[in-house]
């Protein structure tokens, strides 16, 4: 009798301890905000902000990128051992724009965000993202690929280094929060 307590203290221990383990390895995707600016002459047209419980793994921050037949590229964000629940991957479904369309799923405990866009009217720029709460994210923004051609091409150095600060992942944004 005393075998038998003791090995069933020693199973529910294992698998409290596992199921603890698991819950820990599992990023959350808490929050999902889709913004999109109707002013036509702003260099930012959208952005797509994924809050996490914790920093998004390395991975993310190295997209495959493709292009498809019909001329579209394609980003693939990985966000490894992340989840979500039904309600924010459904509330992706509606992430789309003028040239680009977004799309999260669930895959072998992953989380994969597709971005698929029209090269000739988007630029995207994506980093990690903390809010004011010190909540980590992942950002993604997308540009007016026009104006930012147009901008970059002026004889101002102002606008040009703007525009180059939006091809090299630089953002003056963060650099007022």
């Amino acid at each position: 009798m005393k075998k038998c307590l003791i090995l069933c203290l020693v199973i529910v221990c294992g698998f409290v301890g596992s199921t603890v383990q698991a819950v820990m390895v599992t990023n959350q995707l808490q929050e999902l905000y889709h913004h999109k600016n109707d002013n036509t002459h702003c260099l930012e047209i959208a952005y797509l902000l994924l809050l996490f419980t914790r920093e998004p793994g390395e991975r993310a921050f190295m997209p495959q990128d493709k292009v498809l037949t019909n001329g579209m590229h394609q980003l693939t964000f990985i966000f490894e051992q992340a989840s979500a629940g039904y309600n924010l991957l459904k509330r992706v479904k509606a992430c789309m724009g003028d040239g680009y369309m977004i799309t999260l799923d669930a895959q072998d405990k992953n989380l994969v965000l597709v971005i698929m866009y029209d090269p000739n009217k988007i630029e995207i720029n994506y980093g990690s993202y903390t809010d004011l709460d010190l909540r980590k994210g992942f950002i993604i923004r997308f540009f007016d690929h026009r104006l930012l051609s147009h901008l970059s091409n002026k004889e101002s150095y102002i606008l040009q280094t703007a525009a180059m600060g939006v091809y090299h992942a630089f953002n003056p944004i963060h650099l007022l929060v």
